[in-house]
C-alpha cells in the first residue's frame, strides 16, 4: 500500500511541477511577444568555462563544456544593465570574432533577457503533464 502511496505522490508532483512550468513558460514567453526589445551588447572581455565529465564504470564517457560570461547591454531608456548568462557556441563565436551581438530583453523587467531566437518550450512540459495526470487519474479510478 505504501508503493502505491508514494507511486501516487511523485506522480502528483510530477503533474504539479509540469503546470507551474508551462505557466512560467507561457507567461515568459508572453512578456517577450508583448514587451521584448532588443539592444546590442558590449564585446566581452573574458568568460568562464565549465567542463562537465560523466564517468561511467571509470571511464568517461561523455564530456560538456558551458561557457559563462557577464553581459553588458544599454536598454532603450539608456540603463545601463548586466546580466550573467550562458553563451551557445555561436554566441561564443561571434563575441571571438568581434562581430555585433544582440539580446532581447522585456522592457518592464530589463533583467530578464534571452538570445534571439530563443524560445521556453511549453508544449513538452504540457505533454508530460497531460500524461502525468492520465497515469495518476487511471491509478486512483481504477485502483
Amino acid at each position: 500500500m505504501f508503493k502505491g502511496f508514494l507511486f501516487k505522490f511523485i506522480l502528483f508532483a510530477l503533474l504539479i511541477f509540469t503546470c507551474f512550468e508551462s505557466i512560467t513558460g507561457y507567461t515568459e514567453n508572453r512578456a517577450f511577444k508583448n514587451h521584448g526589445l532588443t539592444a546590442q551588447t558590449e564585446q566581452i572581455n573574458n568568460y568562464s568555462q565549465t567542463v562537465h565529465t560523466k564517468k561511467k564504470r571509470g571511464h568517461i564517457s561523455d564530456v560538456s563544456v558551458t561557457n559563462e560570461a557577464d553581459i553588458n547591454f544599454t536598454t532603450a531608456d539608456n540603463q545601463k544593465i548586466t546580466v550573467t548568462k550562458k553563451l551557445p557556441k555561436d554566441i561564443l563565436g561571434k563575441f571571438q570574432n568581434r562581430q555585433q551581438v544582440d539580446i532581447e530583453y522585456v522592457s518592464t523587467d530589463p533583467k530578464k533577457t534571452r538570445w534571439p531566437g530563443e524560445t521556453r518550450d511549453v508544449r513538452s512540459s504540457v505533454i508530460f503533464g497531460v500524461i502525468c495526470f492520465a497515469v495518476l487519474f487511471f491509478l486512483i479510478k481504477f485502483r
